[in-house]
């Protein structure tokens, strides 16, 4: 059974010739190609964790990571000389942690952030936690959150004929409609003629494109919180879209700064989150930083959605902070569907994901530059020329922003809060033929490819 569109066929046409689609899904299989192999293949993702270490090693303003390997469970990414501790567990471990030279360097919420010497650090930073453990000290690893997965620095997007005119549709618009925070890479800032990526952006939160190392090409996530926004605003073009840059362009974060922009977010008013990204953790347990602030937020703020990315491992391994689905009806786990609105075998699935659409060579703005191909794994790097490059990418990445823009724009034709605005876009959803499958209701919003 495809999927329903919840807007009509007439909003989102795909206006690309059938020569020009067929060329875009040749390079399109390519990207789920890599996407199903990485899901598959546990020592192809651990060298691809490796190398994004290695280029990170020599930036001291880098968040440096460290691959923690588990017998019998997926592996996790650890900030390295990092540690987490609750508020109230700090006191009993005041003397353990002086003992090492570990510090507390900052707070949010209820979590207190350590910082770990080099020398206390010893057999890695997982290592550490387990020795302070046994010794009564409660820490936890503050865990790397990349963006939909580590599969996601290879393959890279594809340049596409699919753009779309601003506004790509005309909403009735009965109310103002609800602010969007979107928690990606930034934007860039190189100045679009088309109408999109154009709110002012601080510059914290600008998209440095080339960072790790600067020789001029893009690094492997550049680009991809611009692909984001442009989605929600081809969905929703009348909202107001606020672009935090949390991850870097390697596609990293960690999960107390995550919790700390989600926090800076709600204060600035934001009604909607997008979350295109999420990790595992050690035990299946949320990480405490993002289980501290989802419950803060969620508890003082009931018209707040939170969309997340369900991740891009074809597990059904819980991956956070989307799987507070299964507990939280606040927040809300995507999963991808192929161009066809078949189930996507490469996407995270499992009884705590929400809902599923298109996440197969979704179209949507991109950046100017050069693909880095070594990184990347393409022996033909492509060049984005300025000002109003489009690319295709792969990814529930590219999944998560389409219900959100789909929310905002119910809110907008309807004036429901969002939760109430999700509600009626499930209404509107195709009924899942086999309701235990793990990729929730369906919807079809953008083509893919």
């Amino acid at each position: 059974m495809s999927p329903k569109m919840p807007f009509g066929e007439k909003d989102y046409p795909d206006r690309r010739t059938p020569e020009q689609r067929d060329r875009e899904q040749a390079e399109t299989r390519k990207q789920v190609r890599t996407l199903a192999r990485r899901a598959a293949d546990d020592p192809a993702r651990r060298r691809l964790v490796e190398r994004l270490r290695d280029r990170r090693a020599g930036d001291s303003d880098a968040l440096q990571i460290e691959l923690v390997r588990r017998v019998g469970g997926p592996d996790v990414v650890a900030a390295s000389q990092r540690l987490l501790i609750h508020v109230d567990d700090l006191p009993a471990a005041e003397s353990a942690l002086a003992e090492r030279g570990i510090v507390e360097t900052a707070r949010g919420g209820n979590i207190v952030l350590l910082q770990v010497p080099g020398s206390a650090s010893g057999d890695g930073i997982a290592g550490l936690a387990e020795e302070l453990r046994k010794g009564g000290a409660d820490v936890a690893l503050d865990l790397v959150v990349p963006l939909g997965g580590w599969v996601k620095g290879e393959g890279g997007p594809e340049p596409t004929a699919g753009r779309r005119a601003f506004p790509a549709v005309r909403i009735a618009q009965v109310t103002d409609p609800p602010f969007v925070a979107v928690l990606d890479t930034g934007i860039s800032n190189a100045g679009r003629t088309d109408g999109y990526l154009g709110a002012e952006i601080v510059p914290a939160d600008v998209d440095p494109l080339d960072v790790f190392p600067q020789f001029g090409l893009l690094d492997g996530d550049a680009g991809h919180g611009s692909m984001v926004v442009g989605i929600v605003q081809q969905v929703a073009p009348t909202t107001r879209v606020g672009s935090y840059r949390v991850a870097d362009t390697d596609g990293v974060t960690s999960s107390f700064d995550l919790a700390q922009a989600m926090r800076l977010a709600a204060a600035d008013g934001a009604r909607i989150m997008n979350l295109s990204l999420g990790t595992g953790s050690e035990d299946g347990r949320p990480p405490p930083a993002l289980l501290d602030v989802v419950t803060e937020l969620l508890g003082t703020r009931p018209e707040l959605l939170i969309v997340c990315a369900a991740g891009n491992d074809g597990s059904t391994n819980p991956i956070w902070p989307a799987a507070f689905a299964a507990t939280h009806s606040n927040v809300v786990a995507v999963a991808a569907l192929q161009a066809d609105g078949a189930d996507a075998r490469w996407s995270t699935h499992g009884p705590w994901v929400t809902c599923s659409t298109i996440g197969q060579g979704v179209a949507s703005t991109y950046v100017v530059g050069k693909e880095d191909g070594d990184l990347i794994g393409d022996p033909a790097p492509d060049c984005y020329e300025g000002p109003d490059p489009w690319a295709v990418w792969t990814g529930t990445s590219f999944a998560a922003p389409q219900i959100a823009g789909a929310i905002a724009r119910i809110c907008s034709e309807t004036g429901l809060t969002p939760p109430k605005a999700l509600d009626e876009l499930k209404s509107r959803a195709t009924p899942a033929a086999v309701p235990s499958t793990g990729y929730g209701w369906t919807v079809e919003i953008l083509p893919g490819t």
